[in-house]
Order: structure tokens, then C-alpha cells, then sequence
């Protein structure tokens, strides 16, 4: 099984101020010596945000209704449409990719893409790249992914 990174579809921010702790990852102000109070301020993703991933399985799964996400543990509300995809296999044409990727999965080194980058590892968008890969049609849409992506912890 592999899951894609999560691409966002409609989406705002939300900003929120907080009164500092120990959290070391966010933008905090200076320290001062005397007895004042020091905040932090934090981008957040709002409500009714909505983002799409893909999950490529050789057996059918089902995914829980609810996951978490991030750093304070918000969760999100999961909608699954189920689509059988054909595997293509091609020799030496290129093709466009759907979706966010991570270039570190991919079988091969993407001959042209968008580089999105970010903390901890960068991710692609509009990759090209002649390999192997599945398509599905959902209606006017046609979805490709690369074969044989997989997790892969070291190069």
C-alpha cells in the first residue's frame, strides 16, 4: 500500500495568538528579562478546508472515517471513492502525474516538475516522467500516478 502526500483543493488559514510555551517550532517573540508576557503567533489551516490523496493497494482497504493530522492534533474527515486502476506500461514516452508527490518515492528522477518547497522534505507537483504508472478515469478526470512508488529511507 502507498499513500500520496495530500494536495490542497479549497483552503483558507486561520491565524491564532498564544501566550508562550515551551514549543520551540513557531515564530515566538524575543525574550525579555522583566515580568511580561510573551506570545506566539500561529498560520493554521481553517475548518472546511479540503485536500485530496491518493492510496494505491493490490487488495481493497478501508480507511477510518476520522484521522489525525499535525502538530496539535487536529483530525480530518475522510471521504473515499473507490476506483479500480489499470497499470500502463510504457518504454520510453513521458507522461504528466497527478497529484503531490514525494520525489524521494519515486522510482525514477522526474524529468521536469514543480518543486514545492517545505519542512521536512520538499514535494513535486506537474511531474513528468517515462516509467511505468496506473490511470483511472473518474469521469472527465483522468488520474495518473507513477508505478512501483514506494517509501524509500535511505538513496
Amino acid at each position: 500500500m502507498y499513500v500520496t502526500p495530500a494536495q490542497p483543493i479549497r483552503y483558507t488559514f486561520a491565524f491564532s495568538t498564544f501566550k508562550m510555551s515551551n514549543v520551540n517550532y513557531y515564530n515566538l517573540m524575543s525574550q525579555v528579562s522583566s515580568n511580561q508576557v510573551v506570545f506566539g503567533r500561529a498560520k493554521e489551516l481553517a475548518p472546511e478546508s479540503l485536500f485530496e490523496f491518493f492510496v494505491l493497494s493490490e487488495t481493497e482497504i478501508t480507511l477510518p472515517r476520522w484521522i489525525r493530522l499535525g502538530k496539535w492534533m487536529a483530525k480530518g474527515q475522510i471521504h473515499t471513492v473507490t476506483q479500480n486502476a489499470k497499470r500502463v506500461r510504457l518504454e520510453k514516452q513521458e507522461q504528466r502525474m497527478s497529484g503531490t508527490l514525494n520525489p524521494l518515492d519515486l522510482p525514477q528522477m522526474p524529468t521536469n516538475c514543480n518543486i514545492i518547497a517545505m519542512a521536512p522534505a520538499s514535494l513535486v507537483t506537474n511531474v513528468y516522467v517515462a516509467s511505468d504508472y496506473y490511470e483511472s478515469v473518474f469521469g472527465d478526470d483522468t488520474i495518473r500516478l507513477p508505478g512501483d512508488m514506494q517509501y524509500r529511507p535511505t538513496l
